[in-house]
């Protein structure tokens, strides 16, 4: 894992001293840059001499005295270990992953009123990285025929969650704009070599089938990883069913709340800025009509991956937070 690292720490030293790299509290102006730029939230890039400003409070400290942004570090970690994704090989596989990356509830998220003495908030720790580690980061996967574990990060460096997750964000198309000297703007496909539609489909098609699973057991709103549970039983069944998927979970909040809409509850101490909602129930969970067969295989492919997990990232998903019983 330290060999990784200081070759991640050697990459970024050396982009950082190629593209004149300038650390800002906030982007210059379009109006002050007289060259086409690609412009994103946390920092600007110039191709005409290869310049480069960066919010240096977006950046995080990956040791050794380099500060980057947190989309840099996961793909210098992909591309030293040549991980690319795997080939869809036939129309009906390829169509299948299509058809779970556009569905309008890909991503799920439902809620029904309610209120409650004594409610949990379910989550499931560190969902997109233990699903990694469960499946590998380039799994072949064809909903209803197969699923066959990838390369597992086991030796990611870091333990920063937004570093973990930008392994899964990194392999979604993306969409960028370029800034053009005297032209406006427009918007611009980047296609990079990590774009990976097999893990982003196959995560969503878990995390769907969770959801369903969450609400038959009484959860009152569910999201991608989060789960508000109105009693201590819909709590320890939602628990276990995560379990049975094969991955962890833990109790983020418990006490008295309230769910109104999507948007706005509360449990315990943890609560939304929006109180006064009008109550109104939402459902947007797609039906993963496979979900008992997924079930089973992400389940041994987690097995699997935890009879070879080093106990430092056991260890590493430890929290205090596990402490709130059901």
């Amino acid at each position: 894992m330290n060999k990784i690292k200081n070759a991640m720490l050697a990459r970024a030293r050396e982009r950082q001293e190629t593209e004149q790299t300038h650390f800002v509290r906030s982007l210059p102006p379009q109006s002050a840059i007289g060259n086409d730029h690609f412009r994103g939230a946390a920092s600007l890039y110039i191709p005409r001499g290869r310049v480069r400003y960066i919010i240096a409070r977006e950046t995080l400290d990956l040791g050794g005295g380099v500060r980057e942004i947190a989309s840099h570090p996961p793909r210098d970690y992909l591309n030293l270990l040549g991980l690319r994704a795997p080939r869809l090989r036939t129309y009906d596989q390829y169509t299948a992953i299509q058809n779970i990356l556009h569905d309008k509830n890909a991503f799920p998220a439902f809620s029904f009123p309610a209120r409650f003495d004594d409610g949990f908030y379910v989550d499931i720790r560190r969902a997109w990285f233990s699903i990694l580690l469960a499946c590998g980061w380039n799994p072949a996967y064809h909903p209803k025929k197969f699923l066959l574990g990838g390369y597992r990060p086991f030796d990611f460096p870091y333990q920063d969650l937004r570093l973990r997750d930008y392994l899964v964000t990194l392999s979604l198309p993306k969409m960028v704009k370029v800034y053009h000297a005297h032209a406006g703007s427009h918007e611009q496909k980047i296609r990079f070599p990590f774009e990976n539609p097999t893990i982003s489909a196959l995560i969503r098609d878990i995390l769907g089938a969770i959801a369903s699973d969450a609400r038959e057991l009484g959860a009152v709103r569910g999201s991608m990883d989060g789960y508000v549970c109105p009693n201590a039983n819909s709590a320890r069944d939602v628990k276990q069913m995560i379990a049975d998927w094969g991955l962890d979970s833990l109790v983020k909040a418990r006490g008295a709340g309230f769910v109104s809409r999507f948007e706005c509850y509360q449990v315990g101490q943890q609560t939304t800025v929006k109180q006064d909602a009008e109550p109104r129930a939402r459902w947007g969970v797609r039906e993963v009509q496979h979900a008992r067969w997924l079930q089973k295989r992400v389940e041994y492919l987690a097995q699997i991956s935890r009879d070879f997990t080093p106990r430092a990232i056991r260890q590493s998903q430890i929290s205090t937070q596990d402490r709130i019983e059901v």
